[in-house]
Order: C-alpha cells, then structure tokens, then sequence
C-alpha cells in the first residue's frame, strides 16, 4: 500500500502516537480514579472486589455535630469481618485499598454512607503500636497494663476535648487518668497519648498510644521538698517520705532515682513533704518552736537508715510479706510470685514455697521439702544460740 502524500503519512502516525497515548492515560485512570461505594445499614450488600461493606453506626464529630465519620462493617473474601472507622479528612487503609468517608444520610430509619475506595497508596499511616479501647471493658496494653475508657469529656456540640481513662495496673491496681486529645499523659513513667476518640451506640471509644517508659521520671519535677512525689526508674517506684521529721526526697540525677535531700530547711517532715513550721500563740504567751538539726541520712552510717523498705513511713527488714507482697533485698516492695516462676526465696512465692529455684504450690508431694524447711530451721537456731 503506497500513501498518496507525506502530509497523510504525518497524520496516521501522529494518530497513532495519540491512541496510545489515550491507551495509557486509560489505564492510568482506571488505576487512580476513586470508585463510590454506597452501603446502607440494613444488610452486607455493597460490593467491591470481593468485599462486602455494611454500615455499622454514624459517628457526629465537631462544634456542629456533623456526620464527617463513620463505622463501617467490612467481610472480607476469606469470610472474615472487620469494623473500620472512616473519616472525610483522610484516606483510611484497609488490607490492599483505602476509603475516605463522602457523605451520610438517613432514609426511612436506614442508615447510607457514601464512601470512596482509593488506592492504598493514598492511605495515611497508621500510628505503629496505637489501641483501640473501649468503655465496655479493659483492653491490654503495654507491660501488662490494661485501659478502658471511663468516659468522654465534651466541649462545643460534639467536640470531644479530654479522655478519662481506667488504668489497671500489672500488680491489679486501678487509677484514673485525664489526658486532653492530642496531648499526653504519664502513668508511672510510661507516655500515653490520646489520639481519637469517638462515641457510637452508647460505647465510648478511643484510640491510644503508649510508648516506651522514661528512664526516669519523677512526678514533683525533681528536689521539691514541699511535693510529695514518686519518682520511677528501672528498678521500681521510689515515693518521698518522712523518718522522724527527717525527709527523704527522691528525684532523677543520671537517669536514676536519687536521694537528693535529706532535711526540711524551714520546717519539719509530713506525709512525705515540708512543711513550715509557724508562731504557736496561747493565751499567756508566745512560743516559738525552733528545730533542732537534722542529721543527713546514710544507707551505711546513719542510726536511722532504713536496711529494708519503706511501707507507710515504716521500715519493715527484707523478705516480710504483706498481703501478696514482700520486701525485696533491692529495697523495693514487689508482688508475689505465681507458682512456676524463677525465684531464689521462699518469701518470693504466692505458696511461700521456692524449690530448685522455682515457686512450686504446696502439694502432699512437697511434705518432704516443708520438713527439710523446718530442719533447716531449726539448725539455724541452734548454730546462733553456740555462736552466741
């Protein structure tokens, strides 16, 4: 076949280049381009690629209780189902595409949500090692801590300014803790930040994130003695206390909890603080009480020191055992044991019983060890009376 001119040669050629330049720019689109989904409340029938979405609770947000977030309940291919919240000012990943929340409305007492799937790629990340909590019960967490939500603090409308959280701790302790959305809190040392929260069908929900615990930490911001604070590290918490009007204040010093004064300058030592001491005036007189020095306490010198721990301003020897409990030889009171744990003493363990460097429940199997526990005992008596 022979073209009649150059300028029909130009022409087919340049027509070509445009088709597949159209080709690509197709491909591209059907690639990039956002497909609409409308899912209703009533059952799973909205479809995409195998996954079926149905909406699961309307979430208002905001000063003007606005619908800009939702629930929406997704089964996936493999029949599993999961709950995602979408939202109108991101893109929200779910396994290998993202949705971003359009519109909500209702229609004859069914709920419809317009949403887009949009490449994951477009998807903001996830905060890496953030939890969902609920109000309904107690989810676990960091370090054996577990948190749920007492309730939600409001401000304008729907704008939810502060969380209240429950916090169990490890040893079964329970506390509240009142973090402002977006900023963060510490509990013992360990950094929660409030990220989302969110109320749907009377269930508060919010999603925290806990990071690794400071070094240390003390909560009266270092030497205060007119505080009463607790200071954290590595090895346990360190609360400040009074011995004979005589204080001993903790505070981080080289990433450690640190003794770091001893005595009240102007004053004397209660409930863990300074406190001034003022004029005292009777009837016939003015006295003035004046305070005698206070000598600085030594682990190794002082005829006050404490060479055990300290339980309610009390010193109380290594090894006691207080209602699940014991005295450490760090200094530090510790829970108890469960049995099958490494232990070196018998105090360490919920049974009292420490066995080949194990807790080990009291059994008929064990009356030999208690025996030899008493054997022992007793020989011990008897070598301190011969030695005495």
């Amino acid at each position: 076949m022979k073209w009649k001119n150059r300028n029909e040669l130009y022409f087919l050629s340049s027509f070509g280049r445009l088709l597949i330049i159209s080709l690509i720019l197709s491909m591209i689109s059907n690639v990039t381009n956002a497909v609409d989904i409308v899912a209703d409340s009533k059952s799973f029938n909205s479809t995409y690629n195998g996954y079926r979405f149905k909406v699961d609770a309307l979430i208002e947000s905001g000063e003007d209780c606005r619908i800009n977030s939702a629930l929406i309940g997704i089964y996936t291919p493999n029949n599993t189902m999961d709950i995602k919240k979408i939202d109108s000012d991101k893109v929200i990943k779910f396994d290998n595409f993202g949705m971003r929340f359009i519109r909500a409305y209702r229609r004859d007492n069914v709920d419809y949500v317009e949403f887009e799937i949009r490449n994951a790629s477009e998807a903001e990340n996830e905060t890496e090692g953030a939890i969902t909590i609920t109000s309904m019960g107690y989810t676990p967490g960091y370090r054996n801590y577990k948190f749920k939500v007492d309730h939600l603090v409001y401000g304008t409308g729907c704008n939810i300014k502060k969380i209240v959280l429950s916090i169990m701790r490890p040893d079964k302790g329970f506390l509240k803790r009142e973090i402002s959305m977006g900023s963060s809190g510490i509990v013992d040392g360990i950094e929660i930040k409030a990220i989302d929260a969110y109320r749907s069908k009377s269930i508060s929900y919010a999603e925290i994130l806990t990071t690794e615990p400071q070094i240390c930490y003390d909560t009266d911001r270092g030497n205060n003695t007119k505080i009463r604070g607790v200071c954290s590290d590595n090895n346990g918490q360190h609360i400040d206390i009074c011995i004979n009007d005589k204080i001993v204040e903790y505070a981080c010093i080289n990433k450690k909890c640190t003794i770091v004064a001893t005595k009240c300058e102007d004053g004397i030592c209660k409930n863990g603080k300074c406190i001034t001491i003022e004029t005292v005036t009777t009837t016939s007189s003015t006295t003035i009480l004046t305070l005698t020095t206070i000598s600085t306490i030594s682990t190794s010198t002082s005829s006050t020191a404490c060479y055990g721990c300290i339980l309610d301003e009390r010193c109380i020897p290594y090894g006691t055992r207080i209602n699940s409990t014991y005295c450490s030889s760090t200094g530090i009171i510790k829970p108890q044991l469960k049995d099958g744990s490494l232990c070196k003493n018998n105090y360490q363990c919920i049974s009292n019983l420490c066995s080949n460097n194990r807790c080990i429940k009291r059994t008929h199997e064990t009356k030999k060890d208690i025996l030899q526990e008493i054997l022992e005992f007793l020989i011990n008596i008897f070598q301190d009376i011969f030695r005495s």
